[in-house]
């Protein structure tokens, strides 16, 4: 068995195992209100066009070297302003944003949040300005 694949085996079966703390079943209560990334765009740079919209619950990136895995956490921060922790990490952010990213793509956030009521608001970053933050007119 390949190595990656034994290791995810071995992550599922603990999640299993320790289920309280892992799932959630569809007749436990809901959970306390929280912030919530809803959905996310590229507009130019290596994921052109593309779109995720996140599940609510849980998400998981699975995949093969290259596949884009580290490309999606990286644009995640960068679109959110935040630095990388530790000098691999900054190094590794650093070659995503320059190489795959690249200056002029657009990365749009869809963010919700449950408190007081329910509200949408759309981070977005084009490289390499900072983000800016606003109130969501419509759905991605």
């Amino acid at each position: 068995m390949d190595k990656d694949v034994g290791c995810f085996y071995q992550r599922l079966h603990q999640a299993f195992l320790d289920s309280d703390s892992r799932i959630r079943l569809s007749s436990d209560p809901v959970p306390e209100a929280h912030i919530e990334l809803a959905a996310v765009t590229w507009q130019g740079g290596f994921l052109d066009g593309q779109k995720i919209h996140f599940n609510e619950n849980l998400n998981v990136l699975i995949g093969g070297r290259g596949t884009g895995k580290s490309t999606i956490v990286e644009s995640l921060r960068y679109v959110l302003g935040l630095d990388p922790l530790g000098e691999e990490a900054r190094k590794a952010h650093e070659g995503i944003v320059q190489n795959v990213i690249k200056n002029g793509t657009r990365l749009s956030l869809l963010v919700c949040s449950q408190r007081p009521s329910r509200c949408e608001y759309r981070i977005e970053r084009t490289a390499p300005i900072p983000p800016s933050c606003g109130m969501s007119t419509g759905r991605f």
